[in-house]
C-alpha cells in the first residue's frame, strides 16, 4: 500500500474517526475505497494501452529492421517535390532561386508589400 505504515495507517483511521464520528466513518470509508478502485482502474487501463501503442507487431518489425540500410537523407535529397523541374531537385547544386509559392522559397522583404501611411 505504497508507503504507508500500519502506525501510519492507525493514525488516519483515529482522526478520521474523531472529525467523521462513529456514524459517518464507515460511509466515508465506502467512498474512499470507490475511488482508490476507480483510480487503480484508470490507471491500469492507461498503462495496458500505452504498452500496446508501444509495442510493434512483427511484421512492422520485420520492415524497419530490413530499411536500416537506407540512407533516409540522400533519398528525402532525391524525391523530387511535385511540379518541382529536374534542376531543382538538390538544392545545394542548383543554382536558381525558387520563386514565390514554390517548394524552398523563403520569404524576403522584397516578398512583403510596403507599410501603408
Amino acid at each position: 500500500m505504497g508507503n504507508i505504515g500500519s502506525g501510519e495507517l492507525l493514525v488516519i483511521f483515529v482522526l478520521a474517526l474523531i472529525v467523521l464520528g462513529p456514524a459517518r466513518l464507515p460511509e466515508a470509508v465506502r467512498w474512499f475505497a470507490r475511488i482508490v478502485a476507480e483510480v487503480r482502474r484508470i490507471s491500469t487501463s492507461f498503462q495496458r494501452e500505452l504498452q500496446d501503442a508501444i509495442a510493434i507487431p512483427s511484421e512492422q518489425r520485420a520492415v524497419l529492421e530490413n530499411s536500416a540500410d537506407v540512407d533516409v537523407p540522400r533519398t528525402m535529397n532525391n524525391a523530387a517535390a511535385p511540379g518541382a523541374s529536374a534542376t531543382s531537385e538538390n538544392p545545394e547544386t542548383s543554382n536558381s532561386t525558387p520563386e514565390a509559392g514554390q517548394p524552398g522559397h523563403r520569404e524576403t522583404l522584397e516578398d512583403r508589400d510596403p507599410p501603408k501611411n
